[in-house]
């Protein structure tokens, strides 16, 4: 099993300031050792609201109907902001953020590493999730076990992204964001309070997607008062494997253990 993501996550209980030092310290040569590997561990899938106008979306690619397919789900801290608390940065958005499905959600239910809740409340949690600016990041599967609600000031994958030159190239996502200039004033809402990878930059006086940043979270689209940015697909767009045992096999593949 890989550390991150994998074994980190169950220390949420036990996790001290010296693991937090640890982690803090190892986070560049995770963000090193994710470039080297063509298949992630974690994806983007876009929030609610920004494929609600957009034909045809795959069942993997919508976070709702992800959630709303599982049987047995949980939630739990986000263990980033628990690591980033003890290094002294209290972030502000939600805590308890983590989500877990089916085998995975019986374990940390039964080891107290999170609690079980209803489909409602999942829903309720991914509308928290949008609302504050939270990037809907599943595991790299079809069929998946978790789904991590991340923000770029406490997310380790996140953190690691914005250190590539091309984080669009590392992130496993089907879409990304478009800005019509006709309609947008510059006000930078989508760059200043939503945007968590830097990827909106003004040019003139409108806004500008780096397409080589833009990592297809829809986060932008949300609060854009003048509805002037769209979600629009990858030229090659990005089918995930089938399940976690699929993963795992094409990541052993991709460092020529299997």
């Amino acid at each position: 099993n890989s550390f991150v993501v994998g074994i980190y996550e169950f220390h949420l209980k036990s996790l001290d300031a010296e693991m937090a030092d640890f982690i803090r310290e190892y986070e560049p040569y995770l963000s090193e050792q994710w470039g080297k590997v063509k298949t992630k561990q974690m994806r983007v899938v876009p929030v609610g609201a920004a494929i609600e106008d957009i034909p045809d979306v795959a069942t993997y690619d919508d976070i709702r109907t992800i959630a709303m397919r599982q049987d047995n789900i949980a939630v739990a801290d986000c263990i980033c902001r628990v690591e980033q608390g003890l290094h002294g940065h209290q972030c502000e958005r939600p805590l308890e953020t983590c989500l877990v499905f089916g085998m995975g959600a019986q374990y940390y239910i039964e080891n107290g590493l999170g609690r079980p809740i209803s489909k409602q409340e999942c829903m309720e949690i991914l509308d928290r999730a949008e609302e504050t600016a939270l990037v809907a990041s599943p595991g790299n599967a079809q069929d998946i076990i978790h789904v991590c609600l991340c923000c770029g000031c406490c997310c380790g994958v996140l953190r690691g992204l914005r250190r590539f030159e091309r984080p669009a190239d590392h992130a496993g996502s089907t879409f990304q964001a478009r800005i019509d200039e006709g309609l947008c004033t510059g006000c930078a809402t989508c760059a200043d309070e939503r945007c968590q990878i830097e990827a909106i930059v003004e040019d003139g006086e409108v806004m500008r997607v780096d397409t080589a940043r833009c990592i297809g979270c829809g986060l932008c689209i949300s609060t854009c008062p003048e509805e002037a940015i769209s979600l629009v697909p990858k030229a090659e767009p990005y089918v995930p494997p089938a399940n976690v045992v699929e993963m795992g096999v094409r990541i052993l593949q991709d460092r020529g253990l299997a």
